[in-house]
């Protein structure tokens, strides 16, 4: 059935009006008041580790309105932890990212929890050259980024795939609160 499916390369997938990007490249001092800032090392085991996010100027983050957040958007590591995958948890509407984060707006008919499970994949990972380039620091390019080949069944499929990985999951996270726990 998998080798039926359509593929298409991620850049395809893009919504129209928002190409595949990078963010902030000079993000400036912190600012206590300002907005929250994404950068790749802040994107682990596919979430984003809110609690440790900086800050930047609002007038910085204006300069780099194509980044703003909605929400709901896929963003991937470039540098840091490179290939690391997270969908933007709504919380952090308003917020931008740096430039070692790569912003992939999904087109409405694309399932973002579906393409966020493949490229965390070994073959999403592999396709993404995760650990292929740079020799002390490992770099994945935006080119190769937006060339990532996904397959992608028709959309109740990507549905249902995304909701049963989503349950294994919460499953594991579940687990290892419980592991936490005990051992306290």
């Amino acid at each position: 059935m998998a080798d039926k499916w359509r593929q298409a390369p991620l850049s395809e997938l893009a919504h129209p009006d928002s190409p595949i990007t990078y963010g902030v490249v000079k993000p400036g001092k912190e600012d206590a008041n300002g907005v929250l800032f994404i950068r790749g090392g802040d994107i682990v085991g596919g979430r984003v580790l809110v609690e440790q996010l900086r800050t930047i100027t609002s007038e910085v983050s204006q300069q780099y309105r194509r980044t703003q957040l909605y929400g709901g958007e896929i963003i991937v590591s470039l540098v840091g932890n490179p290939g690391q995958v997270a969908i933007v948890p709504d919380e952090l509407k308003g917020a931008n990212i740096a430039r070692q984060v790569g912003l992939v707006r999904l087109r409405h008919d694309v399932d973002a929890r579906y393409v966020k499970y493949f490229l965390s994949s070994p073959k999403g990972q592999e396709d993404l050259g995760a650990h292929s380039l740079g020799s002390v620091q490992q770099v994945i390019n935006l080119r190769d980024l937006k060339t990532v080949v996904v397959p992608i069944p028709p959309l109740q499929e990507q549905r249902a795939i995304a909701h049963i990985l989503g349950t294994l999951d919460d499953k594991i996270e579940l687990n290892r609160k419980q592991n936490e726990t005990l051992e306290a």
